[in-house]
């Protein structure tokens, strides 16, 4: 994530560069490329991490976490629909 990190601020260095258009155009395309190679990396290692944490899960942490997975993801899909569901109601 350092990486990535530093690729995105060598673009904004790229963009405050008195450099031309053109330049920090190809220079900011070939920047935003190895980034996504980055970006896969560690979605790969996140992947391999999540396999090899489940494969230690007893059977009830399985259907626990499993649960907390499925929460995630609706919480997940209300954002990025917009919607965002009403409060819980006060009790008397």
């Amino acid at each position: 994530m350092d990486e990535i990190h530093a690729k995105k601020e060598a673009v904004c260095d790229i963009m405050d560069s008195d450099l031309s258009d053109e330049k920090k155009q190809e220079q900011i395309k070939t920047i935003q490329n190895e980034i996504k190679v980055l970006h896969k990396k560690a979605n790969e290692l996140r992947d391999k991490n999540m396999k090899e944490f489940e494969k230690i899960l007893t059977k009830e942490q399985k259907e626990k976490f499993e649960q907390m997975k499925i929460k995630k993801e609706q919480r997940h899909t209300c954002k990025k629909c917009g919607y965002m569901p009403p409060p819980p109601m006060e009790r008397e």
